[in-house]
C-alpha cells in the first residue's frame, strides 16, 4: 500500500489493492486488471514535491493502541510491557525500530478528480475485487493520500465475549483460582459436568453458572501443583461462596 493506490478494507481490515491513480492502465502494477474507463490524474503530481516524508515520525519502541486499552512500560531495553484493556476488544501495535510518515501536501488537486470517478470505482470494485468478499459496503473504498511504514512490528489484540455470545465450553478447560496462586490446574472429572451441561455450547452466563454449581457441589483439594474437586461433606459459608464467585467471574472474563 502505498500514496495513490486505490483499495477497499475487507471485514477482516486488510487493504485490498485495486489500481493506483498515478500510473497508466498500462502499467504492470495492475496485472491487466483495472476498469475500462480509467484514466490517472491529469495533470501528473510530482511526487518528489507534493509528498511529505518524516522519517523519524515513530520513535524506536513506539506503543499504538486502540480506545481503552493500558499501557505500562516496564522496560525499554529490552522493551517490555504489559497491558490491560476496559474495553470489550483492543489491539496493540509496538514498532520496536519506529517508524517514518508520508502525506501528501495538499489533497486539493484529487478533490474534482475522486468526485469524478469515485462511483466508477465502487462499481469495479464490487464486481472485480480481488477479495474475497462478496460484496463491497458502502463507505469501505479508499484512496490513499497518506501512509506510515515501519521495518519491524508487534501486534497483540484482545477479544472478550460478550454476555449473549455462544461458547464453546470443554469439559476440560483450564480454571484458576485465586485461592489456590500455587495451582497450575483444577481437575474435573466428567461425571462432574455430565449432569450440569447437557451439549457443551451455552452463553457466558450459563457457563458461570455451570462452574459455581460444580465448586458449590465439590470441594477443592490441593496436589502438588494440582487442585482437584471431590464431593463435599459440609457446605460452604456464605462469606467464602461469595468471594469464590466473584473470582470465578473475573478468572473467566481474563480467560
Amino acid at each position: 500500500m502505498c500514496i495513490r493506490d486505490v483499495g477497499m478494507i475487507d471485514p477482516h481490515g486488510q487493504f485490498v489493492f485495486g489500481f493506483n491513480i498515478f500510473s497508466s492502465a498500462a502499467n504492470p502494477l495492475h496485472e491487466g486488471q483495472v476498469l475500462d474507463e480509467f484514466e490517472g490524474i491529469q495533470p501528473a503530481l510530482d511526487i518528489a514535491s507534493e509528498v511529505q516524508a518524516i522519517l523519524d515520525y515513530f520513535k524506536p519502541g513506539t506503543i499504538i493502541a486502540s480506545k481503552g486499552v493500558n499501557i505500562n512500560q516496564i522496560s525499554e531495553e529490552p522493551l517490555k510491557v504489559s497491558m490491560w484493556s476496559t474495553a470489550c476488544e483492543g489491539a496493540l501495535l509496538v514498532l520496536p525500530h519506529g517508524g517514518f510518515h508520508e502525506d501528501l501536501a495538499s489533497t486539493s488537486q484529487l478533490t474534482k478528480y475522486v468526485n469524478r470517478h469515485a462511483l466508477n470505482w465502487y462499481q469495479y470494485m464490487c464486481q472485480h475485487s480481488r477479495s474475497s468478499v462478496a460484496t463491497v459496503l458502502n463507505g469501505s473504498v479508499f484512496l490513499i493520500s497518506g501512509c506510515d511504514r515501519a521495518k519491524s512490528w508487534v501486534t497483540c489484540f484482545r477479544k472478550c465475549f460478550m454476555r449473549d455470545s455462544d461458547v464453546t465450553f470443554h469439559r476440560h478447560q483450564k480454571i484458576l483460582l485465586k485461592q489456590h496462586p500455587a495451582a497450575d490446574i483444577i481437575l474435573v472429572e466428567d461425571s462432574v459436568w455430565h449432569h450440569l451441561d447437557t451439549d457443551g455450547h451455552s452463553t457466558l452466563p450459563e457457563i458461570l453458572k455451570l462452574v459455581i454449581a460444580a465448586i458449590m457441589t465439590f470441594q477443592l483439594v490441593t496436589t502438588d501443583n494440582l487442585v482437584s474437586l471431590i464431593p463435599k461433606t459440609s457446605p460452604a459459608p456464605p462469606s467464602q461462596k461469595f468471594g469464590l464467585i466473584k473470582d470465578l467471574l473475573a478468572k473467566y472474563i481474563d480467560w
